[in-house]
């Protein structure tokens, strides 16, 4: 028996919660964990909104059938586009007559508005068991209604109980980052929101409210392996006034599920305007391993983190301590900030994964580790009796993350969509002599007021 997870790709067509159960049980799944609206807390966004329901089944499964084999991966993008563009702009000819008088009719309906919502909408995700593959149980499910389905893989932090931390160089963090020129203007990250998804908080350290520590499933709230209450340290030290809560998606530094990471996605269902910091990843060894290369996954979480910049919230990730040329989901979606780890001679930190000239790829001070001679350039200590080393990308997130919060208490970044906050910070900050943009605020201070 496998675990797999299924995302219905339910943004045109109002199929109900109890029909997506029928669809999974029909085709063998055991459905071990679904999240109904009910359950989860009450928001502004209506999800009648942002579906027509007019389509006939039929004519809707072959309308986004044809996109995904035509478009592939950018086929729902390209749908969307089609959706909102103006009455007179030419379809390709690839697409058949039906589907352009489909979406004709559809054109004068659709908004903007309605853009990846149905992705981060906790009703379309199921975790299963079944017997049968991933690529098979998919293809009797997407029979009957567009789906992707993937199996519920590894998760883990991107670095390494009295859950201490001493944080020994934020002399140094400011110096990399330029941060004291926020600091300076009065700017602590006051009215600002950052969530961290990672191993939870420790009670003891944690100064917020209660509902403000979280978990999915089963898990506790209260961090038990360090290395979130690590993540949250450094956030605070870089924006003391910002609000920051935390939700868990794994108990410890590894051993988690991509399951627990989605739900912790769809937990900003609604949510406007927040910082997510995820200092976890999924390897790409293991995604590579998948059928057709992880494309189902790869759609499904970018998908997510579409849904997510929709409502222009920013999803900072970490690119993972490998030490290789490619990054780790979720920091591998160009939806993402990537955020890789520099040292204090502003080199990319040699554990560091990387993207050459990545789109959204960016380094920020994360310490050093060398593995040819053991030499340890950390930012701290952290964990049970402060026994490790407080270095890696994880922490380099963190610090993004808190920077972040910073900016956003100004309107001209507040005001721009995700992709743009990306795109500003990683062509307005200078490059290190390895040609990485070095995250530095002064950078951006000298073409955007921060006064």
């Amino acid at each position: 028996m496998a675990q797999l997870i299924c995302l219905f790709h339910d943004y045109l067509f109002d199929l109900s919660h109890k029909e997506k159960k029928r669809m999974l049980r029909e085709v063998g799944g055991e459905i071990l964990d679904t999240k109904s609206l009910q359950s989860v807390k009450p928001t502004e966004i209506d999800p009648a909104e942002f579906r027509t329901g007019e389509l006939p089944l039929k004519q809707y499964r072959s309308l986004v059938l044809e996109f995904q084999q035509t478009f592939a991966q950018n086929a729902i993008t390209v749908l969307e586009s089609f959706l909102t563009a103006p009455e007179q702009t030419r379809l390709p000819t690839a697409i058949s007559d039906q589907s352009q008088e489909i979406l004709f009719g559809l054109r004068k309906k659709y908004t903007p508005s309605t853009y990846r919502t149905w992705a981060l909408n906790p009703e379309n995700w199921f975790l299963v068991e079944t017997e049968h593959s991933a690529a098979y149980f998919h293809s009797r499910v997407a029979a009957q209604f567009p789906c992707s389905a993937f199996p519920n893989g590894p998760l883990a932090c991107s670095s390494y109980t009295n859950l201490d931390v001493k944080l020994e160089k934020l002399d140094h963090i400011i110096n990399q980052t330029g941060l004291e020129q926020l600091w300076s203007a009065n700017n602590f990250g006051q009215e600002t929101h950052v969530s961290i998804l990672d191993t939870g908080v420790s009670t003891q350290i944690f100064s917020g409210t209660e509902s403000q520590l979280r978990a999915v499933g089963n898990l506790s709230p209260n961090d038990i392996d360090g290395h979130g209450t690590a993540v949250y340290e450094l956030i605070k030290s870089v924006a003391p006034m910002a609000t920051i809560d935390s939700l868990c998606i794994l108990q410890e530094y590894s051993g988690g599920q991509i399951w627990n990471l989605i739900q912790g996605f769809t937990e900003f269902f609604g949510v406007r305007d927040a910082i997510i910091n995820t200092s976890v990843g999924v390897p790409q060894e293991w995604v590579a391993q998948l059928p057709n290369g992880g494309v189902s996954f790869e759609q499904s979480m970018n998908n997510i983190l579409m849904a997510l910049n929709a409502n222009q919230n920013i999803c900072v990730s970490a690119a993972g301590n490998d030490g290789v040329g490619r990054l780790r989901w979720p920091a591998a979606s160009t939806e993402v900030l990537a955020v890789g780890s520099n040292n204090e001679a502003f080199k990319k930190s040699s554990f560091s994964n990387y993207v050459e000239n990545g789109k959204n790829f960016i380094l920020s001070p994360g310490g050093d580790y060398r593995r040819t001679d053991g030499f340890v350039s950390s930012l701290g200590r952290y964990g049970l009796e402060l026994s490790r080393d407080l270095y890696g990308t994880s922490f380099s997130c963190a610090i993004t993350s808190g920077i972040l919060a910073l900016l956003q208490r100004y309107d001209w970044f507040r005001g721009m969509n995700t992709r743009s906050k990306i795109s500003l910070i990683r062509n307005n900050c200078a490059r290190n002599e390895e040609g990485f943009p070095l995250f530095n605020v002064d950078d951006i201070g000298a073409i955007w007021p921060l006064g």
